[in-house]
């Protein structure tokens, strides 16, 4: 993959992160109110938006482990059965600060490692179709690309890792023009969302 195509690759997944949200508003406007988790999902997925604006600047590797807590953090408390939620959220708290402390701000694999594999799983747990294959793909295989990339840090590795978030990101759009609770499994919950 040449420079220029790595380049404007960069620039398209830089402002994928956005789309979400524009999306939400977009069916917002056109079938009416759409449920919050739809709302908090497109937040998480610009979360990433917001830290590669920041990465152009000097606090890069600030916004690299804050990005990756609070945005798995955000799909969690979606995704996570009310109890688990808080001590899933925790959890990527924890790590993240842990691995900055040990391991230095700029070892990003342990964290990515917990908060995207965690979301992999609870993406499997707990949802279906679409937004299943969404999660998957922005964290599952999303997971193991980042990996190649940083243990292969060349533009084809890192070009792999952003069609992967294209591809994440599209299949939530999709996913998005379908009602929330038909692609999440309640687990014998009152509320289609997620169980006590």
């Amino acid at each position: 993959m040449s420079e220029a195509v790595a380049g404007q690759l960069a620039t398209v997944t830089h402002f994928v992160g956005i789309v979400p949200l524009l999306w939400c508003i977009g069916l917002a406007l056109h079938r009416g109110l759409m449920a919050s988790e739809w709302w908090i999902m497109a937040a998480a997925y610009g979360v990433s938006w917001v830290a590669d604006s920041v990465a152009l600047g000097p606090n890069r590797i600030i916004a690299y482990n804050c990005y990756v807590m609070l945005q798995s953090g955000l799909i969690a408390a979606v995704l996570a059965p009310k109890r688990a939620a808080l001590e899933i959220v925790t959890a990527f708290a924890l790590v993240g600060m842990g691995s900055v402390l040990l391991l230095g701000p700029t070892n990003l694999v342990p964290l990515h490692t917990v908060c995207w594999l965690s979301l992999a799983v609870l993406a499997l747990w707990r949802t279906v179709g679409l937004l299943r294959s969404a999660l998957l793909a922005s964290f599952g295989l999303g997971l193991l690309l980042w990996f190649w990339f940083q243990q292969s840090p060349t533009f084809t590795t890192l070009g792999a890792y952003q069609c992967t978030r294209i591809l994440g990101t599209t299949l939530l759009l999709w996913a998005m023009t379908r009602p929330f609770a038909a692609q999440h499994r309640s687990c014998g919950s009152s509320t289609p969302w997620r169980s006590a």
